[in-house]
């Protein structure tokens, strides 16, 4: 994950109040934390200067989108909250998750407590401007305001959707959570190292410029804590590793996405697949775990 630029993180009691704390935290999918030094960001670099930042941040294995969204949201790691990718096989439910899946029984597990849920379970409200998770009843209560994930809203659209929750006259949040998909498509498309890339992470940071203008007009800033988070970062691909030159077409079901596949062996065949990729592995630079090795 990448480095993180606080102003405070906290939840209180005293919800209701107009002077109270607001919290905002907006992820931006895919930062990886060279960017800064990379490319132009000075709207990042004034949270960082004025605000605080931390040194470094170690993101949950698997590093994907999903899971890590669920662990910032939850404290937990992966294997107790359960999405432990953006698209998994589930052998005792026999059922497949992916990202547009909302149904409970994926997310609430009964261990995870989402922050908008433990917000609103003291008397707050709570938003999710298309964070994973937040459109899904968890504890029987979904975020009170909860908009699904949608590409065709554009950046300016989703601030003007969230600080009018914050400004609800009647129901008003003091929690918001905000994913934005970018720079992480540009990413994954053209490499971190590409052009695109850099012109996209500039783009973003003039967007969190624009952000932080708009909640200024507001008159929202001297009361928000703003939190600007990512997922995991991104790095340069230079091995591609195929499976089926490795594994027999019919000994194994594959789930996920790179860099991590989840292998479902064919019934009886465990032994074998298990043994074909561990002697792959030095040859074609990739690591073979059995699901109880996982590291953290």
């Amino acid at each position: 994950m990448l480095p993180v630029w606080l102003l405070c993180f906290a939840l209180w009691a005293c919800v209701h109040s107009s002077t109270t704390p607001l919290l905002l935290v907006l992820s931006l999918d895919g930062f990886w934390y060279k960017y800064r030094s990379l490319y132009k960001t000075p709207h990042l670099d004034q949270l960082a200067t004025e605000g605080v930042q931390a040194e470094y941040l170690r993101n949950a294995y698997v590093t994907k989108t999903l899971p890590n969204h669920f662990t910032i949201a939850t404290g937990l790691y992966e294997e107790s909250h359960g999405i432990v990718g953006n698209a998994m096989f589930d052998p005792v439910l026999n059922d497949t998750f992916n990202e547009s899946s909302r149904d409970p029984k994926w997310w609430d597990n009964g261990h995870s407590l989402p922050i908008w849920v433990a917000n609103q379970l003291h008397g707050g409200r709570s938003g999710s401007m298309m964070w994973p998770g937040g459109d899904v009843a968890i504890h029987g209560a979904s975020a009170h305001y909860a908009q699904s994930f949608d590409a065709s809203y554009n950046f300016s659209e989703r601030v003007d959707r969230v600080i009018s929750w914050f400004l609800d006259p009647r129901e008003p949040a003091n929690c918001v959570f905000f994913y934005y998909e970018e720079p992480d498509a540009t990413g994954h498309e053209h490499g971190p190292l590409s052009p695109a890339t850099g012109a996209r992470v500039e783009q973003v940071d003039a967007l969190v410029g624009e952000l932080v203008a708009a909640l200024k007009r507001a008159k929202l800033w001297d009361r928000i804590h703003l939190l600007v988070v990512s997922d995991h970062g991104m790095a340069p691909v230079t091995r591609v590793s195929a499976l089926d030159e490795v594994l027999p077409e019919d000994s194994f079901r594959a789930y996920g996405t790179s860099p991590v596949w989840n292998i479902l062996p064919a019934q009886g065949r465990e032994q074998e697949v298990y043994k074909r990729l561990s002697e792959a592995a030095s040859r074609l630079h990739f690591r073979v775990y059995r699901s109880n090795e996982i590291p953290p």
